[in-house]
């Protein structure tokens, strides 16, 4: 098995295009999709606040509101600062 060493930039620029990607399916209203994407960010990168507030809302949106309030909480939990944005 052949094992790839990513670079910490080369990270990021994944999980950024990975969370535009889930922002531009969330607009489209395609919540199943925008779950399997933000899951994989959050795998990579689990205190990725965008991508759990996003997961969280997204549950809402399918009526998982069980998963909705977890994930949602675990967003406040982990970044308290993102506790406001979900006000808006």
């Amino acid at each position: 098995m052949t094992t790839i060493n990513y670079s910490s930039e080369d990270v990021k620029n994944l999980v950024s295009a990975s969370l535009d990607k889930a922002y531009e399916k969330f607009r489209e209203k395609k919540f199943e999709i925008v779950c399997v994407i933000t899951e994989q960010v959050i795998k990579v990168d689990p205190y990725n606040a965008n991508a759990l507030q996003l997961l969280g809302l997204s549950y809402s949106a399918l009526s998982r509101h069980s998963d909705a309030i977890l994930t949602l909480q675990k967003c406040i939990d982990q970044n308290p600062q993102s506790a406001e944005s979900l006000n808006d």
